[in-house]
């Protein structure tokens, strides 16, 4: 069944909203020490600078922010306190991951307060679209616009000389 582009538009309008993988991939490039190149538009390897930890150690802050960047907790109504309170305890959680698996993950303790503030304004960041349910609203605003489209499809252009000749 082909959609009408205008449904297309819609459903990948909410897709985008729903997906945050932009985000962990951000922080696994920047926690592995790559840079951004403006000129190929995406992160790259830099010689000169050490990554932050280990592969293994990425994969586990990412997973921690993975868990606080799903569209369950983003779809949540959490008021201001309770997010500040979530992005603390998961700046607390990483502070004492990198000090007491500071081995097993390679960390260079130099970064630590540079991995502690990225996750956690991430973190704060993310879960702020949660803030009284304003995602949830905002995916209720596009469903009826959505709706709206699917009832009231868009009418067709029609030149000048084709409203005269429409059969």
């Amino acid at each position: 069944m082909v959609m009408p582009q205008y449904q297309q538009q819609s459903e990948g309008v909410i897709r985008l909203k729903l997906i945050s993988n932009d985000i962990l991939n951000q922080l696994k490039h920047t926690l592995s020490g790559d840079v951004w190149d403006a000129d190929k538009e995406e992160f790259v390897e830099d010689e000169n600078k050490e990554p932050m930890l280990n592969p293994k150690g990425v994969n586990y802050i990412i997973s921690i922010v993975a868990s606080l960047n799903s569209r369950d907790v983003r779809l949540s109504n959490l008021d201001e306190k309770m997010i500040r309170q979530m992005a603390l305890d998961t700046e607390n959680q990483i502070t004492d991951v990198l000090f007491l698996k500071k081995e097993e993950f390679d960390v260079d303790l130099s970064y630590a307060s540079t991995i502690v503030n990225t996750v956690g304004n991430l973190v704060l960041s993310s879960l702020f679209r949660a803030l009284n349910g304003f995602e949830q609203e905002k995916m209720k605003d596009i469903a009826r616009v959505h709706e709206t489209q699917q009832i009231i499809p868009p009418e067709k252009k029609v030149g000048m000389f084709g409203k005269f000749y429409a059969r």
